[in-house]
C-alpha cells in the first residue's frame, strides 16, 4: 500500500492520530491510516485493518477520490461484519452511503443509510442516526421528494441541536433551505440557511460544509433573481472549495456560478465556467455535477439558437438522469428537449417528452416547471392543429403564473426580513472573527476597528433596505427620488423644531425607509390609475406592518427609528389614522414629522392618480389639515422652511 509511518509507534496510537487529524488534514490523515493498515495485515488484525480503512476512505472521500474512497470503505465493511464494531460499521456505512449519492447510485445509498439507521437505533446511536437521516433526506432530494426530505431533516435537526455539533447541525439547517427552495417556499428556506450560515461563520467548520452553506445561500438568491448576491456566495464558495482542497465544492459552485452567467446573458463567460465543471464533475466521477452542467450549458446553446448542439446536450443529460435516477435533472432535461422539438415543429415528438415532464414535476410539486410545461404544451398543440387543447393549456399556464405573481408580493417582503437577518448574521461573523485574531497588546485598537467595520456593515444594511425601498418606491413614482426627498424635508423639519444636530441626520436617513412595506403591495393596487376599492384601500394599509417587519430586529438608533417611522407614519393627530389609530402625542415624533414630509411632497409631485400641485396650494393644504391630519407644531415648521422650497423633481442625487 504505502511505506510505513512512524514505524514505532504502536498501532493503536497510529490509529488514534489518523481518527484524530480527520477533518483537520485529510492529506496526512489518509496516509497515516494506509500505514496503519498495513500494519493491521501484517499482525493479521482484522479489526485495526477495518478502523484503518474506514479513516482511508473518510479522509479520501473528502478529499473528492471517490473511486479510492469506496474501494477503502468496502474493505472497512467487510472486515466489520466479521468483527461488528458497531460505531465505526455504522459509520462506514454512512460515508459510503454519501460516496454512492455523489456517484449517482442512489439506490445503493439509499440502502446503505437505511442500513445505517436501523443499526444506530439498535444501537441507541442517536448521533448515527441524525447521520444516517441526513443521508436519506438527501436522496429524497435528488430523487424530487422534497417533503419526504424535509420530514426526515426535521427528525434530524433537533438530535443534532441536543448533542450540541455546531458544524453537523449547520449541515442539516443548509440542506432543509435547499429543500424549501425547492419548494418556492423562500422564506423558511432563507430562515434555515440564515441560521445555518450564522453558526457555520462562527464555529471551527469543514471546507464542505461552509462550502454547501454558500452554494445554497447562492442558489436561493438565483431562484429570487437577486443574480448579482448570488454570484457573491458562488464565488466564495468556489474559494472555500479551492482553499479547503474539496474539489466536489469547486464543481458544484463553478456549475452554478456558470448558470448565473448564462441567466444574466454572458455566454461565453458561462460556457466557461460549465466546461470547467463538467470537466472536473467528471473526473470526480460526480454524476449530479456532470447532469447540472450537461443541462445549463444545452441552456446556453438554445438561447444561441443552436438546436441540434442543444438537443444532443439535453439528450445526454437525460440519460444520465435516468441512469442515476436524478429526478431534478430528468424534469428539467425533459423541458429542454421538448423545446428543442417544438423549435424544429415537431410535435408529436416534443408532446411525448412535455408529458412525461409533466408528470415527474407534478409528483415533485415543482410550481415553476408545472407552469413551463404547461406553456410548452399550449405551443405544441398549436404546431399540431388542436386550438382547443392549446387553450386549455395556456389557462392553466396562465392560471399558476397568476398564482405565483400573486404570492410575490409577501415572498418579496419575507424575503427583505430575511435577507436583513442574513446580513447581521454576517455582520455578528465579521466581528467574531476579528475579535478572535486579538491579543492583549492590540485589543484597544482592534475594538476600534470593530467599531469601525460594524458601521460600515450597519451602513451596508441600510442601502440595502434603501435600494429595496426605491425600487419600490420607484414603481409609483416618475424619477424614484421620492424616498430622498422625504428623507431631506424630515430633516429640514427636525432641524427646525429643534432637534439636536444627530437626530437630525439619523431622521434624515430613516425617512428614507419609511415606505419599503410597499415592496409587499401587488402592483395592480400600487399602480392603479383611480380610487382604490374599499379591500384594495386595507391590503396598501398593510405596508406599514409589512415594513415594520423588514426592518423589526434592528440594534442601532437608526434602524430602529426607521422601524418606527414605517410603522406610525400613516397615523393621524386625531386618532383616525392606521394601523393603530394612535392620538395625537402618543404617536412617534418621527412618524409625525415622516408624516408632513411625505404629504408634502405627494403633494407637489405628480403621481399616476393626479398632477403636481404648486408651492401655495400645498402649503394651504397641510395648514387645513393642521390639528387634524398633522401635528400643528410641524406644520408651522412646515410652512417655515418649505415656503422657498424649490420644487424639482429631477433633484434627488445618485443613490
Amino acid at each position: 500500500m504505502t511505506e510505513f509511518l512512524f514505524p514505532d509507534m504502536p498501532i493503536e496510537e497510529l490509529l488514534a492520530k489518523a481518527k484524530s487529524l480527520l477533518h483537520v488534514d485529510f492529506s496526512q490523515a489518509l496516509k497515516i491510516s494506509l500505514s496503519a493498515a498495513q500494519r493491521a495485515l501484517q499482525e493479521h488484525n482484522n479489526q485495526h485493518y477495518a478502523s484503518a480503512m474506514l479513516y482511508a476512505g473518510t479522509s479520501a472521500f473528502h478529499q473528492g477520490d471517490l473511486l479510492s474512497a469506496e474501494k477503502y470503505l468496502t474493505q472497512a465493511l467487510n472486515h466489520f461484519q466479521h468483527k461488528h464494531k458497531s460505531d465505526e460499521q455504522i459509520d462506514a456505512l454512512i460515508t459510503i452511503g454519501h460516496i454512492y449519492r455523489d456517484q449517482g447510485k442512489y439506490d445503493y445509498a439509499h440502502g446503505m443509510f437505511t442500513h445505517a439507521l436501523y443499526l444506530s437505533r439498535e444501537h441507541q446511536n442517536p448521533e448515527m442516526e441524525a447521520d444516517a437521516l441526513n443521508g436519506l433526506a438527501g436522496i429524497y432530494h435528488y430523487q424530487g421528494d422534497y417533503q419526504k426530505s424535509i420530514e426526515a431533516l426535521e427528525i434530524a435537526l433537533p438530535i443534532r441541536e441536543r448533542l450540541g455539533n455546531p458544524a453537523k447541525t449547520a449541515a442539516v439547517l443548509n440542506n432543509l433551505g435547499q429543500s424549501y427552495t425547492q419548494l418556492g417556499e423562500y422564506f423558511e428556506s432563507l430562515m434555515y440557511l440564515t441560521k445555518g450560515h450564522q453558526i457555520i461563520s462562527q464555529t471551527q467548520h469543514e471546507p464542505r460544509i461552509e462550502g454547501a452553506s454558500l452554494v445554497s445561500i447562492g442558489n436561493l438568491y438565483k431562484d429570487l433573481g437577486d443574480y448579482d448576491e448570488s454570484l457573491k456566495f458562488f464565488k466564495e464558495a468556489i474559494s472555500v472549495g479551492e482553499r479547503g482542497k474539496t474539489p466536489i465544492i469547486t464543481a458544484v459552485a463553478t456549475e452554478n456560478l456558470g448558470e448565473v452567467l448564462r441567466l444574466r446573458g454572458h455566454t461565453r463567460e458561462a460556457l466557461d465556467a460549465l466546461q470547467k465543471s463538467l470537466d472536473l464533475s467528471r473526473k470526480l466521477g460526480y454524476q449530479p455535477g456532470v447532469i447540472n452542467s450537461l443541462i445549463s450549458m444545452a441552456n446556453v446553446y438554445h438561447w444561441q439558437g443552436n438546436h441540434k448542439l442543444a438537443l444532443t446536450t439535453f439528450r445526454d443529460a437525460l440519460t444520465l438522469s435516468r441512469q442515476t435516477n436524478h429526478r431534478e435533472g430528468e424534469i428539467d432535461a425533459l423541458i429542454g428537449v421538448g423545446k428543442q422539438l417544438l423549435a424544429a415543429r415537431k410535435g408529436h415528438e416534443a408532446l411525448d417528452y412535455l408529458n412525461q415532464a409533466l408528470q415527474l414535476a407534478e409528483d415533485s410539486k415543482r410550481k415553476k416547471s408545472i407552469a413551463s410545461i404547461h406553456s410548452c404544451l399550449a405551443e405544441c398543440y398549436e404546431i399540431l392543429g388542436n386550438p382547443r387543447a392549446a387553450l386549455e393549456h395556456f389557462k392553466t399556464f396562465h392560471k399558476i403564473d397568476q398564482e405565483l405573481k400573486s404570492e410575490e408580493g409577501e415572498r418579496r417582503s419575507r424575503y427583505l426580513k430575511m435577507r436583513f437577518d442574513l446580513e447581521r448574521s454576517e455582520q455578528r461573523a465579521e466581528m467574531y472573527r476579528m475579535q478572535n485574531e486579538t491579543n492583549e497588546l492590540a485589543r484597544k485598537a482592534a475594538e476600534a476597528l470593530v467599531h469601525e467595520r460594524t458601521q460600515e456593515l450597519e451602513q451596508a444594511q441600510v442601502e440595502i433596505v434603501t435600494r429595496l425601498a426605491i425600487a419600490a418606491e420607484s414603481r409609483d413614482d416618475v424619477t424614484g427620488a421620492h424616498t430622498w426627498r422625504v428623507g431631506r424635508n424630515a430633516a429640514m423639519l427636525a432641524q427646525e423644531i429643534g432637534l439636536p444636530r444627530e437626530e437630525v441626520e439619523i431622521i434624515r436617513l430613516a425617512a428614507r425607509l419609511h415606505d419599503v412595506g410597499k415592496i409587499g403591495i401587488p402592483d395592480s393596487i400600487l399602480m392603479k390609475h383611480g380610487v382604490l376599492t374599499p379591500e384594495e384601500y386595507e391590503h396598501m394599509k398593510t405596508h406599514t406592518i409589512i415594513g415594520g417587519r423588514i426592518l423589526s430586529g434592528g440594534k442601532s438608533r437608526l434602524l430602529q427609528l426607521a422601524q418606527e417611522i414605517a410603522v406610525s407614519h400613516h397615523e393621524r393627530w386625531d386618532g383616525r389614522g392606521y394601523p393603530f389609530g394612535l392620538l395625537g402625542e402618543t404617536i412617534p415624533l418621527s412618524g409625525r414629522i415622516v408624516a408632513v414630509a411625505d404629504v408634502f411632497d405627494a403633494l407637489t409631485h405628480r403621481r399616476p392618480y393626479k398632477q403636481a400641485w404648486s408651492l401655495k396650494n400645498a402649503l394651504e393644504e397641510l395648514e387645513r389639515h393642521s390639528g387634524t391630519h398633522f401635528d400643528p407644531r410641524i406644520v408651522q415648521a412646515a410652512l417655515k422652511v418649505f415656503n422657498t422650497l424649490k420644487i424639482v423633481t429631477e433633484d434627488a442625487p445618485e443613490l
